[in-house]
């Protein structure tokens, strides 16, 4: 089974907000009943996955460029970031995407 690969959100922003890191995805629509904020607290550590999802990677890739992460931890931070909408997943974004503004493969 291929592993899914993922991408740092293009409109990825990350400031300070009442003291807390904070990390948003300002275009990132989201389908909800109400009105809900695009901005997730995260923590610092948090902000070293996101450095290496430049380009379409799976979490087993940053996992060995980070080193001093385990994998399953990877796994976890790289669940909930996606969740987060902080990371975009290959697949959704191309089922999500017209047919001519899908990435093209290399």
């Amino acid at each position: 089974m291929t592993q899914p690969e993922y991408r740092r959100a293009q409109t990825l922003m990350i400031y300070w907000h009442d003291g807390e890191l904070t990390a948003e995805n300002y275009l990132e629509s989201r389908s909800t009943d109400t009105e809900t904020d695009n901005a997730v607290a995260v923590d610092a550590q948090a902000v070293a996955p996101l450095e290496h999802f430049t380009d379409w990677l799976t979490a087993e890739k940053v996992a060995a460029q980070l080193g001093e992460f385990e994998l399953g931890s990877v796994h976890e931070a790289v669940s909930a970031l996606a969740d987060a909408g902080l990371l975009i997943d290959r697949a959704a974004a191309r089922a999500n995407s017209p047919a001519d503004a899908r990435p093209r493969e290399p």
